[in-house]
């Protein structure tokens, strides 16, 4: 089992590069009673107050390109403007059947991420790599580096539907995102939506996309070791290290350095 490799997902120039997942305990210790990672949905990320607004979105140039590809197929302006809306339309829907799961790229502990993604004194972090993330994952989940553009200056190729969620604003630079992308179920072509169907074979109520999926993993490939939160409590670093031990995750827990007393 290892993630698929694709021409949008380009690898760090270290494979083996550390990478972190930051998060609060709820979430960790559903990470290790599912033995899954939580695959958010990229539509429900835009409404995150630490997320980038333009997530799945195209650069201006490239909205041009899409338009100077229709301009040449010929068919009258009518024709052109419904299937430049329905171009639109679809990469909006896009996001609602693109899920997420980001990690923070970097060789030490980040006080920021702590900061944005912690939320509270109580929070952990996971260790692990770039390459064992990529060989803990199925082969229907792609993983790669983000790259941080100006949407008002540069372009992504129109070509890939998976093009716009490996992209984001250079303001989220300091992110140094590492980022796995699936889909769920399949993705409206024609139609835009996804009904739901009553007994006479007549739409009926809209199918709303989950807000997230899981993805079965073996954490214990994956995980080098978790964190605990600089300036948690001893009872948090104990609770922590026995929730770790009672689902078999043999790691290390470690108190981060982040907390230890400056000498003068």
């Amino acid at each position: 089992m290892a993630a698929s490799e694709h021409p949008v997902f380009l690898a760090p120039d270290d494979p083996k590069a550390t990478i972190w997942r930051y998060m609060d305990l709820p979430k960790y210790m559903s990470m290790l009673q599912n033995r899954c990672l939580w695959f958010a949905r990229a539509r429900c990320t835009t409404g995150d107050p630490h997320g980038d607004a333009h997530e799945g979105s195209i650069p201006a140039a490239t909205v041009e390109a899409r338009q100077h590809r229709l301009d040449h197929l010929g068919p009258p302006v009518e024709v052109l403007e419904h299937m430049g809306a329905s171009d639109s339309r679809q990469a909006r829907e896009e996001a609602n059947w693109t899920y997420l799961n980001c990690w923070h790229m970097s060789k030490h502990e980040s006080a920021a991420m702590w900061k944005i993604y912690g939320r509270s004194l109580e929070c952990v972090a996971v260790l692990s790599s770039y390459q064992r993330l990529c060989e803990a994952l199925p082969e229907d989940v792609h993983v790669g580096v983000v790259r941080y553009i100006d949407y008002d200056a540069d372009f992504i190729e129109p070509n890939n539907s998976f093009a716009p969620f490996m992209h984001k604003q250079r303001a989220f630079e300091y992110e140094q995102e590492i980022r796995a992308v699936t889909r769920a179920g399949f993705l409206p072509r024609l139609q835009h939506e996804v009904r739901k169907w009553n007994k006479n074979g007549r739409p009926a109520v809209e199918a709303e996309p989950p807000p997230g999926k899981t993805v079965v993993v073996p954490l214990e490939k994956l995980i080098e070791a978790v964190y605990v939160g600089p300036l948690a409590p001893k009872w948090f670093f104990d609770i922590v290290t026995g929730v770790t031990a009672k689902y078999g995750l043999g790691v290390a827990v470690v108190r981060s350095g982040l907390d230890d007393p400056p000498l003068f």
